[in-house]
């Protein structure tokens, strides 16, 4: 019963280039549309834990993203009454790809006021949660509006997911950079074996 779109969600994107004649590299340049990477999320949970929806998908917005059980096996799940630890959940939140902010809520970001933690999950465009903690322990779970604050209903469990498609763990991290490293040393050497000195300095920057 739900209709969601996966899209691209770039308003802008210059690729990386190399322009051999002046030796200039230019970095790739993009702009993301929040509400679109918005609803890319929201479409992703709605596949994931809805039998009866539908997606419309654009094949090459689904290119190269992140592996589907990461997203899933760092989602934060949270119950009224469980204890937990506040600063290991702050550390989830960024392992989430979630922002810390002191000031306005934005989606994808959130607050710490003593035990107060206030999360703009990254599918929502006009819900926050607020988690109030006593002793440590999971007092309430409320869906509140973060630009006015009112309160709109309690929960008694919320799961909050990655940001991005991108998040991924810390031990595919980990490994990504050794085999990045890997192939490095496998192509310098290739570059100085034939005296492309030039290319081999480029490439080590």
């Amino acid at each position: 019963n739900a209709v969601e779109y996966f899209v691209c969600y770039y308003d802008y994107y210059q690729p990386e280039a190399y322009v051999l004649s002046s030796d200039s590299f230019f970095a790739k340049d993009s702009s993301i549309n929040e509400h679109i990477e918005q609803m890319r999320v929201s479409a992703t949970m709605t596949f994931l834990l809805l039998c009866d929806s539908l997606v419309l998908a654009i094949l090459s917005a689904m290119l190269g993203l992140g592996a589907p059980e990461d997203f899933l096996s760092l989602r934060l799940i949270l119950s009224v009454g469980e204890h937990i630890d506040q600063r290991q959940v702050i550390g989830h939140f960024s392992d989430l790809e979630y922002t810390r902010t002191e000031f306005e809520l934005t989606r994808g970001a959130f607050r710490v006021r003593g035990e107060v933690l206030d999360v703009f999950p990254a599918d929502s465009d006009t819900e926050a949660l607020r988690i109030e903690l006593f002793d440590g322990d999971i007092e309430q779970l409320t869906l509140f509006d973060p630009l006015t604050g009112e309160r709109l209903r309690k929960l008694q469990r919320y799961t909050v997911y990655p940001k991005t498609h991108y998040a991924t763990t810390r031990e595919r991290t980990l490994s990504a950079v050794d085999t990045i490293k890997d192939e490095l040393k496998g192509r310098l050497g290739q570059l100085f074996a034939r005296t492309k000195l030039v290319e081999a300095r480029r490439l080590a920057r």
